[in-house]
């Protein structure tokens, strides 16, 4: 089945799944309005008129159909963007797989320009977050000829190159802070791509993805998870302030895996093993094999999973391991959590935005939005206005 033909038959799936499961998280729900903002989205985009690269920032009050926008064009695509912690004003987007560089943005005066290149025989894989006192900036990079997996530590004045760590495997993506402040989670995709390959996968027989712990203190991995089946790469997650880590996959699907259901969500907790989440078989299917961001809710219950393949958003349980509900909407990725509730943000690829509750993925009614003439990317961040965000 070609991508297309497949992607199709997923969608129609995923629309057959609202009759199939009783209609859970498909329509609009008509629920009481809570307060949603004000927020800042931020998140690299693209202009759809000429495919133009983007830096977007839009400020949302959880109610107007067309949120406030600013623009700062790129000279590459970009990937995660994060906030600087103790000064808002200040962005970086890292450039998408493979990348070789981060633009910062100054809000204040509205200043682009390039926060740093990459050094010889390096990547980068898109991701990066501050310190919590903002003085030290770590990505998500790789060594080009090796294949080696790094975490790379840069101070924040000049952006200079302090150290470089491993990463516990091949292909780290995301990253994302414990709740002590010192311990890095990261996603190990263990795909060996190279630049000159594009994406294409070099090591599909032997890939080995896995979810690693690293003490900042001593940059040392600490514990290490493998992913739950050998071709299921780990790219994104997210972690509660109770230490739990939801988990999304991509699957790499050989001939020899066809019908086989592929694991995409999962959770975990230091000192077990990974947990794949109990996700019906037709919802799983709709997904295409295809993960592409994962966040937990303000309150830690829930997490939400985007596939922008299947065209949906699953919610789990996370405390219970347990499906809630799904959303669908055409190209979705960009998940946010909406601060101080249950609730997530979505954007597409048109512009396109929405919020939805976490336990059944119920669409909160009167709060859709849309950027004319501006997609978003892949990834979503928010912070409350003039308040700080710490991580992609």
């Amino acid at each position: 089945m070609s991508p297309l033909t497949r992607r199709h038959f997923c969608h129609q799936l995923a629309t057959a799944l609202g009759a199939a499961l009783g209609g859970v998280g498909v329509s609009s729900a008509a629920l009481p309005q809570q307060t949603v903002g004000p927020l800042r989205l931020l998140s690299a985009g693209r202009r759809l008129n000429d495919g133009g690269t983007t830096l977007l920032t839009a400020e949302f009050d959880g109610r107007h159909a067309e949120p406030t926008v600013r623009v700062f064009d790129a000279d590459f695509r970009g990937h995660g963007v994060v906030q600087h912690p103790s000064d808002p004003s200040t962005l970086l987007m890292f450039a998408r797989r493979p990348g070789f560089k981060a633009l910062r943005v100054d809000l204040e005066n509205g200043a682009v320009d390039s926060a740093f290149h990459l050094g010889k025989d390096r990547q980068a894989f898109g991701h990066g977050v501050f310190s919590a006192d903002g003085k030290l900036l770590y990505s998500c990079e790789g060594e080009i000829t090796s294949g080696r997996g790094l975490i790379c530590v840069r101070e924040t004045d000049g952006f200079t190159l302090l150290d470089e760590w491993d990463s516990g495997g091949i292909g780290p993506h995301e990253l994302v802070w414990m709740p002590d402040d010192r311990t890095l989670a990261i996603a190990n995709g263990g795909l060996l791509t190279r630049p000159e390959s594009g994406r294409e996968v070099l090591n599909l027989d032997t890939m080995a993805s896995n979810l690693s712990y690293l003490d900042t203190d001593s940059g040392a991995v600490i514990e290490t998870a493998p992913s739950p089946h050998p071709r299921a790469s780990i790219r994104h997650l997210d972690v509660s302030k109770s230490g739990f880590v939801a988990l999304g996959m991509q699957f790499q699907r050989l001939p020899k895996d066809h019908g086989e259901a592929a694991p995409l969500v999962a959770r975990h907790r230091r000192g077990e093993g990974i947990r794949p989440l109990a996700i019906p078989d037709a919802v799983n299917a709709a997904c295409d094999d295809y993960i592409g961001s994962v966040q937990i809710s303000s309150t830690g219950q829930h997490a939400a999973f985007s596939s922008p393949r299947g065209d949906l958003v699953i919610t789990a349980d996370l405390k219970a391991g347990t499906f809630q509900g799904f959303h669908i909407l055409h190209d979705v990725c960009g998940i946010g959590t909406i601060p101080q509730t249950d609730r997530f943000l979505l954007t597409n690829s048109q512009g396109q935005g929405r919020i939805i509750e976490g336990g059944d993925a119920s669409e909160v009614a009167d709060t859709r939005f849309h950027t004319p003439g501006l997609g978003w990317d892949n990834h979503v961040e928010i912070a409350p206005r003039a308040a700080a965000s710490a991580t992609v």
